[in-house]
């Protein structure tokens, strides 16, 4: 019994939302793992192609309540 009220009791965990950002512009937003994928994306994009440059991309991370 005391074991099912600590778990109804337990905080839910917060989701985060992720942004990636080149010059400014969001071309992603999702969550954590989805994110990191984007930005090997851009990574094996910039290695290719040359674009876009590594010092444009940004990635933010918006806490659920923000």
């Amino acid at each position: 019994m005391i074991l099912r009220f600590v778990l109804v009791m337990k905080k839910p965990e917060s989701f985060e939302v992720y942004r990636v950002c080149v010059d400014g512009r969001v071309v992603f937003s999702g969550n954590e793992d989805e994110a990191l994928d984007m930005i090997t994306d851009l990574s094996l994009q910039y290695y290719e192609t040359g674009e876009p440059h590594p010092s444009t991309i940004t990635l933010e991370r918006i806490p659920e309540n923000g």
